[in-house]
């Protein structure tokens, strides 16, 4: 197995009466599970756009989609083309 991944981030703090702060960050990622028999790598893009509703990440709201490519694909099996839209909601106390 090999593989690497980039996450850069950036972050506007506004403290805009609920809206503390909003986030862009877009991981690529790139693995081959098994690079030297039957190479298939998967390359992965996630942009992600987050909107925190109270400091230190105490509410937010993260939306952003999961992009798949793998350099071909294999029927009935899990190593095809495809998109997956994410909403997730985050809280802590």
């Amino acid at each position: 197995m090999r593989g690497a991944y980039f996450l850069p981030n950036m972050r506007y703090e506004i403290d805009y009466k609920n809206l503390k702060a909003f986030e862009f960050s877009c991981r690529y990622e790139y693995l081959d599970t098994d690079f030297k028999q039957n190479s298939n790598p998967r390359q992965s893009l996630v942009p992600m756009l987050s909107f925190e509703f109270l400091k230190n990440y105490g509410t937010r709201i993260q939306m952003g989609m999961q992009m798949d490519y793998y350099e071909y694909q294999i029927d009935n099996t899990n190593k095809y083309i495809g998109n997956l839209f994410i909403v997730q909601v985050q809280s802590r106390l």
